[in-house]
């Protein structure tokens, strides 16, 4: 009777202490501050044929651990399923919260440019602000299409 108890209380003790672990280790991956940079909030573009890859090598300067990060968009499943735009990152935000972001609050980007004198200069300005380039800018202005407003229904 007295072993019985003894393995009880040690099978007890290591479930009390396994289930702690993975309490501290499902609170670090999902809800503890991940960030590491200065500045109140850091933007991340995110353009179309980027892979997952391509997105933590964005993020490892402005992460503390980018294993807790793939971890939590693993989890939520964002690593199949990456959106393009430009996003924000607030600092002390945790995995959650930027995962949440990178999923749902694609910012607008605002295209200024001011007189150009021809139209190869319009496309490299506009082409320094939004993720086509200078070239695909240009085909697509110089398109009859485009440049008759077809295209807008």
């Amino acid at each position: 009777m007295k072993y019985r108890k003894k393995i009880l209380s040690l099978m007890v003790l290591l479930g009390l202490f396994f289930g702690a672990y993975f309490v501290y280790q499902f609170y670090k991956t999902f809800f503890w501050d991940n960030t590491q940079f200065e500045e109140k909030v850091a933007f991340v573009h995110i353009y179309e044929d980027d892979s997952f890859d391509d997105l933590l090598n964005k993020l490892s300067p402005l992460l503390i651990s980018t294993n807790d990060f793939t971890a939590a968009a693993v989890k939520k499943g964002y690593n199949t399923r990456i959106k393009p735009g430009k996003f924000a990152i607030k600092k002390g935000s945790s995995n959650n919260d930027i995962v949440n972001s990178l999923r749902s609050k694609s910012l607008i980007v605002r295209v200024t440019f001011n007189n150009q004198e021809r139209i190869q200069n319009l496309a490299g300005r506009v082409a320094q602000q939004i993720a086509p380039d200078s070239l695909t800018l240009l085909n697509a202005f110089l398109d009859p299409v485009f440049s008759k407003g077809k295209w807008i229904k």
